[in-house]
C-alpha cells in the first residue's frame, strides 16, 4: 500500500516535471535533470545505500567511501541527465541529430549489413543508452531492441511513449525466440 501511494506521487511528479520542461531550453532542462539526480540521492536512502553498496563491491579495494559516495552521487546526476534528455526526444530530428550525437564506425554497421543477415548490438548502460537507440534510428539502423519491463505500468508506458520511434521496435526480455529472430529475416539488428 505505502509503495503504490509513493509510485503514484512520483507518477505525478514524473509528468509534472515533462510537462514543466518543454518550455525549458535542453541546456537548461539537462542541468536541472542533474540537480533533480543529486537531490534523488540525498532523499531516496534505499537506492542510494543499494547504490552504495555495489559500487563498494566493485570497487572496494580501489577507492575510498568517500570517492565511493561521490561517485554514487554522479551516477544519480548521469540518471537525471539521461531522465531530462528522455523528455527533448521528440525534438531529436535527422537534421538536428549531428549537435546531440556523434558517432564513430557507422561503416562497421554497414559492413555487417551488406552480408544481409543483420547482426547484433551490444550496448553498456553507460551514458544515455536511451539516445544511441534513437540515433541509430534516425540514421536508418532499424532494428529491435530487447528490454525490461519498468517496475510501475504508468511509467513504462510513458517510457514506451517517448521510445517510439520509425525503424525501431522494442520487445520484453520474455517475448518468443522466434520474435528475437525476426531482425535477421530483415536484415536489421537486434
Amino acid at each position: 500500500m505505502k509503495n503504490r501511494f509513493r509510485r503514484k506521487i512520483l507518477y505525478a511528479l514524473a509528468l509534472l516535471i515533462r510537462s514543466l520542461f518543454k518550455y525549458l531550453p535542453p541546456s537548461w532542462g539537462i542541468r536541472v535533470g542533474a540537480g533533480v539526480g543529486s537531490i534523488t540521492f540525498r532523499l531516496l536512502r534505499k537506492e542510494r545505500e543499494k547504490t552504495l553498496r555495489h559500487l563498494t563491491l566493485a570497487l572496494g579495494d580501489e577507492k575510498t567511501p568517500e570517492e565511493i559516495r561521490r561517485i554514487g552521487g554522479a551516477v544519480f546526476r548521469n540518471l537525471g541527465k539521461t531522465a531530462a534528455e528522455l523528455i527533448y526526444f521528440p525534438k531529436l530530428t535527422r537534421e538536428n541529430l549531428d549537435r546531440w550525437v556523434s558517432f564513430e564506425g557507422l561503416s562497421r554497421l554497414d559492413q555487417v549489413l551488406e552480408k544481409g543477415k543483420g547482426g547484433v548490438l551490444l550496448v553498456a548502460h553507460f551514458g544515455n543508452w536511451e539516445l544511441l537507440a534513437r540515433a541509430l534510428g534516425l540514421k536508418g539502423y532499424g532494428g529491435t531492441i530487447i528490454k525490461r519491463k519498468v517496475y510501475d505500468e504508468r511509467f513504462d508506458r510513458l517510457l514506451s511513449e517517448i521510445r517510439e520511434i520509425q525503424g525501431i521496435r522494442y520487445l520484453d526480455r520474455n517475448s518468443s525466440p522466434k520474435e528475437m529472430l525476426e531482425p535477421f529475416r530483415r536484415n536489421q539488428f537486434l
